[in-house]
This record gives structure tokens, C-alpha cells and sequence, in this order.
């Protein structure tokens, strides 16, 4: 069974794309969002707790991807994890592929690989 379902749900969010302002680590690739570059900020607050999460526009798009195939998203920060669990096991790598070109285009796979 995927772990996406075992997320908590903010007591509040929000969904903002800003540009940065200085560098951040993408929280799911840890890569460096570089200053200058659109990334996705959740800010709420999660089991009486606040958090700022930033991510990459690549892993927002394949989180996206992730949930048109399996009906969730997963929490943020798991996504490598879920995907081996919920897509390989499974056997959905055709219909994540598919997911992932509808967002991110060949090119951006190939880059990726």
C-alpha cells in the first residue's frame, strides 16, 4: 500500500510559485534552487507545527505526474520513496511515463536521465 494517504493535512496552507530570492534546497531532489528561479512554497502548519516547504517546478511536476497515477500526492519529502513503492512495484511505469512527458516534455526526461 502507498504511504501517500499516511501524510497529515495542514491545519492551513498556501500555494505560492514565487521567484527566489536567494538560493534554497528543492526538499524532495535536494537540489540548489537557484536565485532567480520559480519554485513551488507551501507555508502552513502541520501537527501544531509551521514548516516552509520548497521544491524544485521539476519535482512539482513529477509529484503531479505520481498523482494523476495513483490518486494522491505524496508528502512532501517522500516522493523518491513513493515512486519506487507505488509505481515500480506495481508495475505503473508505462502510465507514469506517460504522466511525466504530458508535463515536462521529452527533452526534460532526457535532461533528467
Amino acid at each position: 500500500m502507498c504511504g501517500c494517504e499516511d501524510g497529515e493535512s495542514p491545519e492551513f496552507c498556501r500555494w505560492t510559485k514565487p521567484r527566489a530570492r536567494k538560493e534554497h534546497e528543492c526538499r524532495e531532489c535536494r537540489r540548489t534552487i537557484a536565485v532567480g528561479e520559480r519554485y513551488e512554497l507551501i507555508v502552513g502548519k502541520w501537527d501544531g507545527e509551521f514548516d516552509s516547504l520548497r521544491t524544485c517546478l521539476r519535482c512539482e511536476a513529477v509529484r503531479d505526474a505520481f498523482a494523476e497515477v495513483e490518486g494522491c500526492h505524496p508528502p512532501i519529502g517522500t516522493l523518491r520513496e513513493e515512486i519506487h513503492e507505488c509505481i515500480w512495484l506495481n508495475g505503473l511505469q508505462r502510465e507514469f511515463g506517460a504522466a511525466l512527458r504530458k508535463r515536462l516534455g521529452k527533452s526534460a526526461l532526457k535532461e533528467a536521465a
